[in-house]
C-alpha cells in the first residue's frame, strides 16, 4: 500500500569503519545526557543536530575559525569551548566547569550556580570531519540546557 516505504535499501556497496578514537560518531549530540538533577524541568538553550540548520551552520563557522588560527585553541581546549558557548547566555559571569562524563570525542560539564544547574555538551562530531582542514577536528559545544535543581 506504499505506507512504510519511502526509504528502501537495497544493497551496500562499501562500509567506513569507524577508527578515529578522537571523534564522536554518534548522532544525537548530547541529547540525552544526564542532567545532574532528580527533580525539577530543563530547558534547552541550544541543541545541534544534523537537523538543525543554525547549529551546523555555527559549527561549521568554529571549525573554519579553528582551521585558520582565529580559534586555533578549540582543537584542544574543550573547556574553553564549553565555557565560550554560555557566554550569550550569561554574560557577566565566569562559569567554573565542572566535568561530568569524558567519551572518545566528547565531554559534559555542569556548572551550578545556586539551585541553578546548566549542562554543556562539547565534542568533535564524526561529520565535522569532512569539513576540516587536516585530521584536526575543533571542539563544537552541541548542546546546552539549564533548569532549576532543587
Amino acid at each position: 500500500m506504499g505506507c512504510c516505504s519511502l526509504f528502501v535499501i537495497q544493497r551496500i556497496e562499501s562500509f567506513d569503519p569507524h577508527e578515529r578514537t578522537d571523534l564522536d560518531y554518534t548522532s544525537e549530540a548530547g541529547w540525552y545526557e544526564k542532567e545532574g538533577c532528580e527533580v525539577g524541568s530543563l530547558r534547552w538553550l541550544r541543541h545541534v543536530s544534523l537537523s538543525d540548520v543554525d547549529g551546523v551552520k555555527l559549527a561549521l563557522l568554529e571549525q573554519e575559525k579553528a582551521d585558520r588560527g582565529e580559534r586555533a585553541w578549540a582543537f584542544a581546549d574543550p573547556v574553553r569551548v564549553a565555557q565560550e558557548s554560555l557566554r550569550p547566555y550569561f554574560e557577566n559571569q565566569t562559569p567554573v566547569l565542572t566535568k561530568v562524563r569524558k567519551i572518545p570525542g566528547r565531554q559534559v560539564f555542569r556548572w551550578r550556580a545556586g539551585n541553578k544547574v546548566v549542562i554543556v555538551v562539547v565534542a568533535r562530531p564524526y561529520w565535522l570531519s569532512f569539513y576540516a582542514k587536516s585530521d584536526s577536528v575543533a571542539w563544537v559545544s552541541t548542546m546546552v540546557k539549564e533548569g532549576e535543581c532543587q
